[in-house]
Parts: C-alpha cells; sequence; structure tokens
C-alpha cells in the first residue's frame, strides 16, 4: 500500500499526492512518502491539526455504518492519545480559569472508578471532584459526565442533574453493537469514544470526541497539543486501517451474521453464560447470602438517618443483558445494593468505607 496525503491507494497506482516527496520503499508492497511520518502536522486545514485524515474518514465512516453516534460535517472529531486524555482535554475546555472556585465534576453512582482520580489528579484550580451526581444539590455551576452503557453497571443512562449552568460530557465507550442494542444515533454537545473498547485494540492509545462547539474542540486541541503535540502517526494509521476493515465488515451482506460486531456479541454472551453457570452451581448462594449481609451493614450504619433501604435490580448490562438478553448477573445485586445503600448511609467518611469494605467482602470470599 501506499499512504499519501489524501488516501491510501494500491502501489500499482502511481500518482499518489500532486505534492513532490521522495518515497521510502518499505517493502515490496509498502511505500511510505518521506515526510508522511515525521512532521507533527497532518492537516493544516483541519481544527484538530494532527489528526490524519485517513483516521477522520474510518472514525465517520463506522459511525455512519453503526449508526450510534451522529458525526455530520459541522461537527469536530478531536483525536487524541486514548480516551483518557480526551477525558482531560474536555475538562480543560468545558472549565474556566476565572472562576474563583473549581467547577463540580459529579457522575451518578456507581460511576467509572477513574473518574475522580482523573479529576484531581492534575490538582488543577479548574475542576474538582464532587461525586455522586444524585445528590449533588449546589446552586452553582458543574460538569456531568454520563457513561452509557455505564461502567461498571452497564445501565443506559441519561444526565441526572439537569439544572441551569450545567455541562455534560457524554461517555460512549461501549456503545456499540457487541455490548448493547443501537437504539438511535447519539447527539450530545460532548461525547467520547475509545478504540480499545470499539475493536479492542487498546495498546493503540486512540480515542476520539465528537463536539458540537467550535470554541470547546479548540480548547480540547491545545490541551492536547501542549500535553503531547498530537497524536501518534503510527497510532493513527493502525487505528484508521483496522476501523476500516471493521466498516468493509459491517457493510458485506454475505456477512451480515458473522460480522465483526456480530461476532463479538455472540462470543461475549457464550462466555457469560459459561460464567453464570459456574458462579449458579458454585457461588451463587454464597454471592447472593453476602449480597444480603452488605445491605445488612448498610441498614445498619444509616439507621439513624433512614427507616429502610429498598435494593432495586438492574438488569441491563452489555455483559449480562446482551442484545436485551435476559441473563443474571449476580454482580448486578451487589452493585444495586450499594447504590441504593448509599443514598441512605451518613454522607461522610466513616460509613461509606465501612459499605464498601462489606461490598469488597462479598466479591472477593
Amino acid at each position: 500500500m501506499v499512504f499519501g496525503v489524501e488516501t491510501a491507494v494500491p502501489t500499482k497506482e502511481s500518482e499518489v499526492s500532486t505534492a513532490t516527496r521522495t518515497p521510502i520503499t518499505l517493502s515490496s508492497d509498502a511505500v511510505v512518502l518521506g515526510d508522511e511520518l515525521t512532521s507533527y502536522f497532518s492537516n493544516s486545514v483541519n481544527l484538530c491539526w494532527f489528526s490524519m485524515p485517513e483516521l477522520d474518514r474510518a472514525i465517520q465512516r463506522l459511525h455512519h455504518v453503526i449508526g450510534n453516534a451522529v458525526v455530520d460535517d459541522d461537527r469536530f472529531i478531536i483525536v487524541g492519545n486514548g480516551s483518557t486524555q480526551i477525558f482531560h482535554a474536555v475538562l480543560y475546555a468545558l472549565s474556566s480559569p476565572d472562576r474563583p472556585e473549581p467547577i463540580s465534576v459529579v457522575a451518578g453512582t456507581p460511576f467509572y472508578s477513574s473518574y475522580p482520580m482523573e479529576t484531581e489528579f492534575l490538582r488543577s484550580r479548574l475542576c474538582k471532584w464532587s461525586g455522586d451526581a444524585n445528590r449533588f444539590d449546589e446552586d452553582e455551576a458543574y460538569i456531568e459526565v454520563v457513561t452509557s452503557p455505564n461502567n461498571p453497571d452497564g445501565s443506559i443512562r441519561g444526565t441526572v442533574v439537569n439544572r441551569e449552568g450545567g455541562k455534560s460530557i457524554h461517555d460512549l465507550a461501549y456503545y456499540w453493537p457487541q455490548y448493547t442494542p443501537i437504539t438511535r444515533k447519539a447527539d450530545h454537545d460532548v461525547m467520547l469514544f475509545t478504540f480499545s473498547k470499539a475493536t479492542g485494540h487498546a495498546v493503540s492509545r486512540i480515542g476520539w470526541a465528537i463536539v458540537k462547539d467550535k470554541a470547546i474542540a479548540s480548547k480540547m486541541v491545545t490541551f492536547i497539543e501542549v500535553s503531547s503535540i498530537g497524536v501518534s502517526k503510527e497510532s493513527q494509521l493502525r487505528a484508521a486501517t483496522i476501523l476500516g476493515v471493521v466498516a468493509d465488515d459491517c457493510q458485506n451482506p454475505e456477512l451480515e451474521e458473522v460480522n465483526f460486531f456480530e461476532h463479538g456479541r455472540r462470543l461475549m454472551s457464550d462466555r457469560w453464560e459459561r460464567l453464570r453457570e459456574v458462579v449458579m452451581k458454585n457461588n451463587g448462594a454464597k454471592v447472593m447470602k453476602f449480597a444480603l449481609l452488605s445491605l445488612a451493614v448498610a441498614m445498619v450504619l444509616s439507621a439513624a438517618m433512614a427507616p429502610t433501604v429498598t435494593a432495586t435490580r438492574n438488569r441491563v448490562t452489555p455483559f449480562s443483558s446482551i442484545a436485551g438478553a435476559n441473563i443474571w448477573n449476580p454482580f448486578d445485586d451487589i452493585f444495586s445494593v450499594k447504590k441504593s445503600a448509599e443514598k441512605c448511609v451518613p454522607s461522610g467518611k466513616t460509613a461509606l468505607p465501612l459499605l464498601n469494605a462489606a461490598v469488597a467482602y462479598v466479591l472477593i470470599f
């Protein structure tokens, strides 16, 4: 293959670009133009100047094929070194240096365990982690992180706080057909995706955001420019190639029943069924016994504040309800117990660690 300025074409086609550049032959069937992978710049006319056109096109195409996100021409695709850097970039973009206090960042429980650390790690004066969105009652600006399907419980979510002055980040890492049915094109102000969850290629460290507002997109580009001077071109080309193959696969009518995402869905469903069978046969009663113990501990801790705790079961998970299958996940009950109990225990610093310890005991033993 020849990787040119515009696209990748077979080597038998000699004209790749009108630009005069010296090709370097890597093998009998691969040619990379001399300055293709040496410059920081990938696209001088793109707001995200370090994003390679091949990857932009591959991302747009796959979203169009799957139908899981709006990627119209008026949206900005911002590429980063994994969704972790993209998350940092959007926190920076949604914050204001002119605020007297850091803006609060919240998420509904249970939330992805790395969000608090990622928000607080740089000890920035721009933002601070403020915990559970269900408990956030401050009359101030805030950023709500919405993960859907959620990690760890897999629920389909929307915003919780919904107050004036709020902004939202929609982390859609798991909104792909192997995890959950695609029911609509997501259309939010800021949407995050990651190569690692789309196809499993985590080591390439490629994530992207689809952003409506140009000013927000520009600030995200500035953050990535300052923190890493862009994104590896080798990783971008690898991601573009793989995403292109996946899109081809999904558009092949002969592979409708066995395309990439359908294969992944079937494989995960089969593995989950086998795991469920083992748990139910050898440990199911034990798991439920200690789930009830966890609930009892929570009720004791919260006795002074609430007379009862209602634990509900959430069956909508990308692992236990793949494509709508009603498969019981014993861990759903544990997380639901914890989530319900957290609403009743004293908000502080003594009760919740004890509750977390009880839940950890359930999971380990």
